[in-house]
């Protein structure tokens, strides 16, 4: 499968997603129902930035950003105390 197609198909993947996604609005309602949605619609969460550029609701904007700072802070703080254990 060439680049362009599969960058095509998660394309399509993504704006599926979001549009199910907001047309329910009470699918998830934490860090780990979000996560096994995402997989249920076979999109990965390093995949979160993508859903947020393709939403148009705030409500789903505020939850996706929410969900990449922490998983940030949390790979952050992962890293700095594996430092300064060693």
């Amino acid at each position: 499968m060439h680049l362009e197609a599969i960058l095509n198909e998660l394309e399509s993947k993504v704006k599926y997603f979001v549009e199910i996604v907001e047309e329910e609005e009470e699918y998830f309602t934490n860090s780990k129902e979000l996560a096994e949605l995402f997989h249920f619609y076979g999109l990965n969460m390093r995949h979160l930035g993508l859903v947020l550029r393709h939403s148009t609701k705030n409500w789903l904007k505020r939850i996706i950003r929410s969900e990449i700072v922490s998983r940030s802070l949390k790979n952050y703080l992962r890293v700095e105390l594996q430092r300064s254990v060693v």
